[in-house]
């Protein structure tokens, strides 16, 4: 059984004119290089590690992808420094898609208010699959966005940015080795001050 496409909300939703994070989880969250090397390049440190169990997902044929346990790593202070963003709404868009409450579990993070959910494009191109997710949720609920993902934006073709042409963002890459640096925590922040109602 394939996930349906749409936008799951765990906890409540709102300010529709507050800016809002679609946000990455591996490679953005979850840097995949050393922590001594991270704290170094993010200037961020309270680095810490857990281990996190996805709900299965299905690719695009209905086919169930492996499930495991895996080892995650992400830096406390960014968590928190993400968190006193005032105005910031922040919604997963990731490949753990249904199992983000297991992430939050994990770290002891409360702050996303939902989770997109999409199916995966096709075969090489998997991560094609987020930009229609982000197209849809932007269509009923237009309002400015950043959106932190170190690998999907070369999905997001202009034809796809003609859609929301319209609409303040903020696209940032992080190397997946570092993910989310200081110093992107500070554009996001200059971002929703400079956006927010």
């Amino acid at each position: 059984m394939r996930p349906s496409s749409g936008f799951t909300v765990t906890r409540g939703q709102d300010k529709a004119v507050s800016p809002v994070l679609y946000l990455d989880f591996d490679g953005v969250i979850n840097f995949f290089g050393g922590r001594h090397k991270h704290r170094e390049r993010s200037d961020l440190g309270y680095t810490r590690h857990a281990a996190a169990s996805p709900l299965p997902r299905y690719n695009q044929f209905g086919q169930q992808h492996p499930t495991g346990v895996y080892p995650i790593q992400w830096s406390g202070q960014l968590l928190h420094m993400l968190s006193e963003i005032d105005g910031l709404d922040i919604i997963w868009l990731t490949t753990w898609r249904d199992s983000t409450p297991e992430l939050e579990r994990a770290m002891g993070w409360m702050k996303p208010v939902g989770s997109l959910n999409w199916v995966d494009g096709p075969t090489g191109r998997e991560h094609a699959g987020k930009v229609p997710a982000l197209l849809h949720h932007q269509m009923f609920a237009p309002r400015p966005f950043i959106w932190a993902d170190d690998e999907a934006h070369q999905f997001y073709l202009p034809e796809h940015r003609a859609q929301t042409a319209n609409t303040p963002q903020l696209l940032i890459a992080p190397d997946e080795k570092v993910g989310l640096t200081a110093s992107h925590v500070q554009q996001i922040a200059d971002f929703v001050a400079e956006h927010r109602a």
